[in-house]
């Protein structure tokens, strides 16, 4: 037996420090840090480092977050809501953290390249009924989170190519069973090929039709405001999803079929409206109960 932190409750195995020895890592949920212990090369484990993270830490995932070739860690915050993201120094120690904000209550976080770009990203399972999703900057860091509903609260997430299109999709156990969130942002529907760099598209939402809740992907190809409208077929404005600064690249949100207050809108045909600085954009929708 080893000694780790108070209340540990995840554990994850990687080499660490480059020796070739699987050495191993805990999240400490009443800690508040990760135990670190080094294989010995005989089996055996040095006394653990600990390392300060987020309030509750219950999950923890090793990943090269900086393609440096070592191993780095990211540990989900419980209680803080957030993901701290540990970087390997190369020798097993990690002096450099970075927290970022998730949804609330984050349960488990796990690591797959959603983008396509190579680089490993971080999807976070949340209490709270969403998952966020934070794409990997290629430089160490990551972006804010993007968060997608589910159908109740998270538990667990993994990801894979569920339906054999090449891209990276997420199955989430919850409450009442399993969540499947279909990746749609690599090639937009509605686009005969792959997004040009550096071009403004608007893809077609998907599912269309649609019933409850449905997808809109876009591109930006600078930074600036956004605004992402939903309008009904008389032109009345129902729904503002988007009106932020965001930054350049593929983007994506959910739409519930509800209007800005809360309430389920109608079976019928609806137009999201992209608009950003000069450019703009309209895709047709209908929503079928």
């Amino acid at each position: 037996s080893y000694s780790a932190g108070e209340d540990p409750v995840s554990i994850v195995s990687a080499d660490f420090n480059g020796d070739g020895d699987p050495d191993v890592a805990v999240a400490n949920s009443n800690g508040d840090c990760i135990s670190l212990l080094l294989n010995d090369g005989d089996g055996g484990f040095e006394p653990p480092v600990s390392y300060a993270v987020g309030r509750g830490p219950n999950s923890l995932c090793a990943v090269d977050v900086d393609e440096d070739g070592d191993s780095d860690l990211a540990v989900a915050n419980y209680y803080s809501y957030t993901v701290s993201v540990l970087l390997n120094d190369g020798d097993g120690g990690f002096p450099i953290r970075s927290d970022y904000a998730t949804g609330t209550l984050p349960r488990h976080v796990c690591a797959a390249n959603l983008d396509s770009n190579g680089k490993p990203d971080l999807v976070v399972a949340n209490g709270a009924g969403n998952v966020s999703v934070l794409l990997n900057k290629g430089d160490g860091s990551y972006t804010n989170a993007t968060h997608y509903g589910t159908s109740a609260s998270t538990l667990v997430a993994c990801a894979a190519d569920l339906d054999g299109d090449g891209d990276t999709d997420l199955a989430v156990t919850n409450g009442s069973g399993v969540t499947i969130l279909m990746n749609v942002i690599l090639v937009p529907t509605g686009f005969d090929d792959a997004p040009v760099p550096g071009a403004f598209m608007l893809a077609q939402n998907f599912p269309n039709p649609f019933n409850p809740s449905t997808t809109i992907a876009f591109i930006l190809p600078r930074p600036g405001p956004v605004t992402l409208e939903i309008y009904d077929a008389a032109g009345r404005r129902i729904r503002t999803l988007v009106s932020e600064n965001l930054s350049a690249g593929m983007k994506s949100v959910a739409w519930d079929g509800r209007d800005g207050a809360g309430r389920a809108v109608a079976s019928g045909v609806y137009f999201c409206r992209l608009s950003s600085g000069d450019l703009r954009a309209t895709r047709k929708m209908v929503l079928l109960k």
